[in-house]
């Protein structure tokens, strides 16, 4: 199948769901930066059709937060609800919308509920379009291209790590995307260093902070990263202000591009295997200049630091167009959540049994460590960094309440389905799960724990 079977069906639902929306609508969506780029279209899509909405974030879905949802006349589901079929369908019994990109499970979609997902197409969810843009296909069949709508589809699809490869480009179905952003003029692309924080952090910090890609002897070390740059000829201040990477010319870039090349090739390492050092930027030149705003990478961080310290509010008011004092409260609210995260790290690579090696996978403690909202986040970053960004899954896991645990897996093993192998082992414990070949997770009984990782092991192992 192909993308222009997919656009069809996504035109042919809207003109469905257009045809059956009468009245309120309830938007349930995921809480990290793709979902609350989807939320925020679909709540600007309503807006515009005139639609009353009430938008509500989950971690996950689960019987309990299915069963408590408010009850409205249509429920949407962006990010969230193809790993769920059964369970929406036994809980909520008006129409139902969902706008999803991880792999479905479970049973088939009634007819009242209209289901839009890139998998049902053969296009993949993990790299070829996000939650959020799904829900931008979406609203463009009903509004029209938006070029702002698009702008957050991006800034989704980057959160959803969806640039992750050779080029660090957005393609398949985001490429479509990312045009009618540039065509609306919100939107510029290009090569350029791929280093985090290039609008907002001295040279010497992004390079140093930098963890992916992670650069040996450099990383961490503002101290030697400042001492390159100065040997090298490139100048770090101007005009009493620390310069970004997004104020050097392309000729000093070069420079900065070659000496860490040459820091490498002189430590032995071979340059084949370093993850790239330049690929495509995205930029949304309507934001000021020096605003973590304007690099779309960037912006995606602020809004999973809002998601995960449970300020959904805030980071759905970014993305309608707040700035001033709700902006200055995000800022502040992504320092927290970085050192958070950053403490939360420590405790675990430092404790003894914090990460257990369990032969197929590596097994990361978060009990009693690591909150519920952070856990993927940090096995996420452990995944990508030495010494455990090995050939085999890292599975995580951390208490929600007394009786159930919360999984998080990372794997770079394109041959792993981790989708199947997590949602399998959960169901056979009675918990729920899923997401993508690379990326997922569950929610399972805590009694059954030692039984689920049994059965992910074995299915590790077929």
């Amino acid at each position: 199948m192909s993308m222009r079977e997919f656009l069809n069906y996504v035109l042919e639902i809207s003109s469905r769901f257009d045809e059956t929306l009468k009245g309120p609508a309830l938007i349930v969506t995921h809480y990290d930066s793709d979902g609350l780029s989807a939320g925020s279209i679909m709540a600007t899509t309503l807006y515009k059709l005139d639609i009353p909405f009430h938008l509500t974030v989950a971690s996950q879905l689960t019987e309990s937060v299915l069963k408590n949802l408010p009850k409205y006349p249509y429920v949407v589901f962006t990010d969230l609800g193809s790993g769920y079929l059964g369970a929406i369908s036994k809980r909520i019994k008006t129409n139902v919308l969902i706008l999803d990109h991880h792999i479905p499970s479970g049973a088939e979609a009634e007819k009242r509920i209209l289901h839009i997902n890139p998998h049902l197409f053969n296009l993949d969810g993990a790299t070829e379009v996000s939650g959020a843009g799904v829900a931008y296909f979406f609203s463009k069949m009903l509004l029209g291209a938006d070029g702002w709508l698009a702008s957050l589809a991006v800034i989704g699809a980057l959160g959803d790590l969806q640039d992750k490869n050779r080029e660090r480009k957005l393609k398949g179905l985001n490429s479509l995307i990312v045009n009618d952003a540039e065509e609306a003029g919100y939107l510029q692309v290009e090569e350029d260093l791929i280093f985090f924080g290039r609008e907002t952090k001295p040279i010497h910090k992004a390079i140093s902070s930098s963890i992916e890609p992670y650069i040996p002897g450099l990383s961490g070390r503002e101290d030697l990263v400042l001492q390159l740059l100065i040997k090298n000829g490139i100048e770090v201040m101007s005009e009493e202000r620390w310069r970004v990477l997004s104020d050097l010319s392309p000729e000093e870039k070069e420079k900065v591009f070659a000496a860490i090349l040459d820091h490498m090739i002189s430590l032995g390492i071979d340059i084949s295997q370093v993850p790239p050092l330049i690929g495509h930027v995205y930029t949304l030149v309507r934001e000021a200049r020096l605003s973590p705003l304007r690099d779309c990478r960037e912006f995606s961080a602020l809004l999973n630091s809002c998601g995960k310290l449970n300020r959904h509010g805030l980071a759905v008011a970014i993305c309608l167009g707040e700035r001033g004092s709700l902006f200055r409260e995000a800022l502040e609210l992504s320092s927290t959540y970085k050192k958070t995260l950053g403490e939360a790290l420590e405790k675990v690579v430092s404790i003894p049994g914090g990460i257990q090696d369990r032969g197929p996978f590596l097994l990361i403690r978060g009990e009693g460590l690591v909150d519920e909202r952070l856990i993927s986040s940090l096995v996420s970053i452990l995944s990508t960094s030495p010494p455990y960004n090995v050939d085999k899954p890292l599975i995580g896991y951390t208490s929600i309440d007394e009786k159930n645990y919360k999984i998080s897996a990372r794997s770079s093993n394109p041959k792993l389905n981790l989708s199947r192998i997590i949602g399998k082992a959960s169901e056979s414990v009675s918990g729920m799960g899923g997401g993508h070949e690379m990326a997922a997770g569950a929610i399972i009984p805590k009694k059954k724990f030692q039984l689920f990782l049994k059965n992910v092991e074995r299915l590790l192992s077929t």
